[in-house]
């Protein structure tokens, strides 16, 4: 009987040994990045259960890595399709530049405007499929903050008030709640949102296309070519007396649409410069001009959305506190400096580049004054 014990225990010994060798040998194997080592041959017992969890265990390992891999390639995609987009809609930009220059220098004949036509609008369509890549690379990266969705409305109101003005009509700013509405977002696309609605709602006030309200109001008055083009989102299509038009501009993206000749640019900026008053006509209520000169509340150096502002004098540290600008895509850019009654315009300009530029154009101007 005592030898019988003895070779059942000897039996039982070898085997959980031998079971703890293959457990052994397969989290070795593990550590040295074989993930897909299973242990075999796990039994009922003790050892056979530390076996099946440490299967579990390889196999969860196994899937987490898999999906961290589908991850870091989806935003490697997105970051290379961010990328490509930006380059893609660069060139775009250049030969649409091109084709307006040829508009306003070539001298017209019969097939010329509706070659140009087509080109431009060649250029649009893809410019627009570029720019719907671009969303998707950037899907899924939103803010996440604690935003004040009154104070949002409020500023976004605030931007849209002079396009009610202008026709006579009165967008009453909502009023102060008792206590912050916050909610969980980002507060950039939660103003462009509302500024979207006002936009259909200024459209509906003036009930024709924005653009013709732009160039009789504004481009107009100021003495702008005809050069310009004013583009709109393809999904923002309403119905208005049976007209179909676009309420929101936005095919040039940066929440913008308008395509600009750098001599409206400058027009445009003598307007902001003059405080919104073009000779003896003021075209942008001063009230207005005043709120855009206000930093907002989400940065000082935004004014309500409008025009970025030097006030923390980091944007143009070479240029004095009180300078605005107008920023477009490709950093297309309009500055307005009070105190020299300066206007300075740079095109595709490295945005890294734009203080040292508007610095030389200021010293010029010193030394120039100082030669007289």
């Amino acid at each position: 009987m005592a030898l019988f014990s003895l070779a059942l225990a000897a039996l039982l010994t070898g085997r959980v040994t031998r079971s703890l060798g293959r457990l052994t040998t397969a989290a070795e194997a593990v550590a040295r990045g074989e993930l897909e080592r299973r242990v075999e041959d796990v039994g009922d017992d003790e050892v056979g259960r530390v076996g099946r969890a440490f299967n579990a265990m390889t196999e969860s390992l196994r899937r987490t890595l898999r999906e961290l891999a589908d991850r870091q390639a989806l935003a490697a995609v997105g970051e290379f399709a961010a990328s490509l987009s930006h380059e893609i809609r660069n060139a775009l930009t250049s030969i649409r530049v091109d084709l307006q220059l040829l508009d306003e220098e070539t001298p017209e004949d019969a097939s010329a405007p509706e070659i140009r036509n087509r080109a431009l609008q060649k250029v649009t369509h893809l410019n627009r499929t570029v720019s719907d890549a671009l969303s998707l690379a950037r899907s899924g990266r939103v803010g996440q903050d604690n935003v004040d969705l009154c104070a949002t409305l409020q500023s976004a109101a605030q931007s849209a008030t002079s396009e009610f003005e202008e026709r006579g009509a009165k967008l009453q700013s909502p009023s102060a709640a008792s206590r912050p509405i916050e909610v969980r977002g980002d507060r950039g696309a939660l103003e462009q949102l509302f500024l979207n609605l006002l936009a259909l709602a200024a459209l509906h006030v003036w009930r024709r296309p924005l653009p013709q309200v732009l160039r009789e109001y504004v481009m107009d008055p100021i003495g702008a070519s005809n050069t310009w083009r004013w583009h709109g989102y393809d999904n923002s299509w309403v119905l208005i007396d049976g007209l179909k038009v676009q309420s929101v501009s936005g095919g040039g993206h940066w929440g913008g649409g308008m395509w600009i000749s750098a001599r409206d640019q400058a027009r445009f900026g003598l307007l902001t410069l003059r405080r919104g008053r073009w000779k003896d006509q003021q075209i942008l209520s001063e009230e207005w001009v005043e709120m855009a000169l206000t930093p907002g509340p989400a940065n000082p150096g935004y004014g309500f959305m409008n025009w970025f502002l030097n006030t923390d004098m980091e944007r143009i540290p070479g240029a004095p506190e009180s300078t605005f600008c107008h920023l477009g895509a490709g950093t297309n850019m309009v500055c307005a400096i009070p105190e020299y009654d300066l206007v300075v315009v740079a095109r595709w300009i490295n945005g890294r580049a734009a203080n040292s530029f508007v610095r030389r154009v200021l010293e010029s101007v010193v030394t120039g004054a100082g030669d007289e």
